[in-house]
Order: C-alpha cells, then sequence, then structure tokens
C-alpha cells in the first residue's frame, strides 16, 4: 500500500508538471493562435517559394513580381523541401477551419472546453513545425495529438448540456 500511494504522489507531480507546460487555453487564445499559425504557414510559402525562390530561379530581383509557375520544380512538386513545406500548409489550412468551427460550437453551447483549446493549438504548432522542418517520421506523434485534439474537442461538445 506505501508503494501504491508513492506512485499515486508521483503520477499527480507529473500531471502537476504538465499542466505548468501546457496552460489551458481560452478558446479565444486558440482561435487566435490557430488563425495566426495558418496566416504564418500561408506567408511562409509565399514569402520563402513564391517570391524568394521564383525569382532566384528566374534570375529576376527580389522585388520583382514573378510568376512561380514558370519554375517546373514549383508545378511539378520535385523541390523536396517545397514538397513538404507545402503539403504541411494545406494540411494546416484543412485542420484551422475545423478547429474553429468545433470551438466557436463549444462557445455557443457554453461546454467546459478545459485542455481542448491548448490541445488543439499545440499539436497544430507541433505538427507544422515537424512537418515543415523535419518531414516524416518526426510529425508523426504531433499527428496523433492532433487526433486526440480532435477527438477531445468532439467529447466536450457532446457533454455540453445545451447542446
Amino acid at each position: 500500500s506505501r508503494t501504491i500511494i508513492k506512485r499515486c504522489l508521483t503520477l499527480k507531480l507529473r500531471h502537476k508538471r504538465v499542466h505548468k507546460m501546457l496552460p489551458i487555453l481560452s478558446i479565444k487564445d486558440a482561435c487566435v493562435g490557430l488563425l495566426s499559425l495558418n496566416l504564418a504557414s500561408k506567408m511562409w510559402m509565399t514569402i520563402k517559394w513564391r517570391v524568394l525562390h521564383t525569382n532566384k530561379k528566374l534570375g529576376k530581383p527580389v522585388s520583382a513580381v514573378a510568376d512561380w509557375k514558370l519554375v517546373p520544380e514549383l508545378v511539378n512538386n520535385t523541390n523536396e523541401a517545397y514538397a513538404r513545406e507545402h503539403g504541411t500548409q494545406l494540411n494546416e489550412s484543412e485542420y484551422t477551419p475545423v478547429f474553429v468551427a468545433m470551438l466557436g460550437l463549444m462557445h455557443a453551447v457554453n461546454a467546459d472546453p478545459g485542455q481542448a483549446p491548448g490541445m488543439m493549438l499545440y499539436s497544430s504548432l507541433a505538427y507544422t513545425a515537424a512537418s515543415a522542418f523535419a518531414g516524416f517520421p518526426f510529425y508523426v506523434p504531433a499527428a496523433i495529438w492532433r487526433y486526440g485534439a480532435f477527438a477531445l474537442g468532439l467529447k466536450k461538445i457532446f457533454e455540453a448540456k445545451n447542446f
């Protein structure tokens, strides 16, 4: 019984450390964070690939307005880094509207969001960073975390008394 008590106390301490590392976010903060991440990923693709890379490949100054469709490696997705970052940005554009809609529904039905908003934002940040800069298999844990955030969000909505 003494061992069981020690284990329970250890788990409780670990639980408190996790909460300090991942603070509970409000629905508003998570929405702002998710939308900011989506904007940042879109701007990254535009500035890095459609402006800087395209102008470099076409031999134009950085300030020029160049047509990225004239760069075959971008059109055909044959540049490995471009393909990875493009796929990441598309994935981010798929998840952000769903998460924002779920958060809006949580707010509308006065659900107790608990850790769901934080999980949605933090898992999206982790996935985007791991996928864009490291690729497979490094983004897999964050992808699984994202599925968990999705499931937790659904759970919180269905638990709401006004739903």
